[in-house]
């Protein structure tokens, strides 16, 4: 019978020498398989991104969650300011809440109006918030569509489009509510330096 003072330990080998026992050969073929494996996953992932996009912004709005509505119509936004080399557009909370309420008014009173029932504006909603920026554009849309549809309606409309692709806007707020859109584009025109 061996008691355990008798068995002999194997040295574990550090990884150090098992990777100097890997030809050069072999570190090329692994490396360049860890390449391959990472590009066909970010081609999966990227591949499941769009499937998924797609979807989405083929389904009614109705049956989709807000922040999925805003993330997904961001997106479509995005889009299309880049096929115009314009920067992207990011959310700002002021403009989500005010749009988002706006949405909400307007399914409550039956009412389809840039302006409220006393004649308030999306200027004035949106600074009563708190946001600070000085220039806003504001699109609104009504009806049980898709965000295909709605961004597919507001391109065919050229002051609609030119709100979308206008070159100084920097944020966006997207309210909706039961069919109503309510989408804020808020920026700054730059200061112009005139000559006296």
């Amino acid at each position: 019978m061996v008691n355990d003072n008798e068995i002999k330990h194997i040295p574990k080998k550090a990884p150090e020498a098992i990777a100097s026992t890997i030809s050069p050969e072999q570190k090329d073929l692994t490396a360049l398989q860890t390449q391959v494996d990472a590009a066909n996953l970010k081609k999966q992932v990227t591949t499941n991104i769009v499937t998924d996009h797609k979807k989405l912004i083929d389904t009614n709005t109705d049956n989709l969650d807000i922040e999925t509505i805003r993330n997904e119509l961001l997106v479509e936004i995005n889009q299309e300011r880049a096929k115009n080399s314009l920067k992207s557009l990011v959310f700002d909370e002021n403009l989500n809440t005010t749009a988002w309420e706006y949405a909400q008014y307007m399914d409550k009173n039956t009412w389809y109006s840039h302006n409220d029932k006393n004649w308030v504006d999306w200027s004035a909603r949106v600074k009563n918030h708190g946001y600070k920026k000085v220039f806003m554009w504001e699109n609104i849309h009504n009806g049980p569509h898709s965000i295909y549809d709605v961004m597919k309606n507001r391109m065919w409309s050229a002051p609609h489009a030119n709100k979308i692709v206008w070159e100084f806007a920097e944020d966006i707020g997207i309210g909706y509510c039961n069919g109503y859109r309510v989408i804020d584009f808020w920026g700054r025109y730059p200061r112009i330096k005139r000559d006296v």
